[in-house]
């Protein structure tokens, strides 16, 4: 699913930004260079004072090969070992009864569970709107109101419907663009209120 910025999209009403990330470089494994190292080294005792490139028995250059994996042992920390022993692995909910997708969803995400996301979710929001002092008229905040049980529900089924149509942004999901029009999502949300909800949302102190 897409990055939204909302600072971008709603004209810096927002406070927040996202942290950045770089990925890692790749990782290239060193050369044989003691190898090489040693038979320049004997090139030149030799007088050669051409090319160090190794060349196989047909005149071809050979390519440079991947330094071989070694375990290191030494210094290796104590562990401590915990007994375990495997029994009855596998599920420990019995599914005979669940009949529907919804039912096995619900077996992981319980109404408990949902209590309580909704209910950090409205802590945090008037936390970080209360703390932003006073609000741009054109603010995206100003008209916030508490999340409730059966509107979190509908929050969650747009985003399971939002993993399988992906979309490069997410304002693209309200589109009124007859070419990029979905009436799924506009039904149930207005774009401004999916996105109080999406940018508030939080699960714990």
């Amino acid at each position: 699913m897409a990055t939204f910025s909302p600072r971008a999209f709603f004209g810096g009403a927002f406070s927040e930004s996202e942290d950045d990330f770089s990925e890692e470089e790749n990782y290239v494994p060193p050369s044989d260079s003691d190898d090489s190292s040693s038979t320049e080294a004997s090139d030149d005792d030799d007088g050669g004072g051409g090319d160090s490139t190794s060349v196989d028995t047909q005149g071809n250059s050979a390519r440079p090969r991947a330094a071989d994996w070694k375990v290191y042992a030494d210094n290796m920390p104590d562990f401590t070992q915990f007994p375990f022993t495997v029994t009855n692995p596998g599920s420990q909910v019995s599914t005979c009864n669940l009949n529907s997708e919804l039912e096995y969803f619900q077996l992981f995400f319980t109404d408990e569970l949902m209590d309580n996301i909704v209910r950090e979710t409205n802590r945090y929001a008037r936390e970080k709107i209360s703390s932003a002092g006073e609000l741009p008229k054109d603010s995206i905040w100003k008209d916030w109101e508490d999340v409730i049980f059966t509107e979190f529900k509908a929050f969650l089924g747009v985003i399971i419907d939002m993993a399988l149509n992906p979309k490069p942004e997410l304002k693209e999901y309200f589109s009124q663009d007859i070419v990029n029009k979905m009436p799924f999502f506009p039904h149930v949300f207005c774009r401004k209120r999916f996105l109080q909800m999406f940018w508030m949302l939080h699960v714990a102190p």
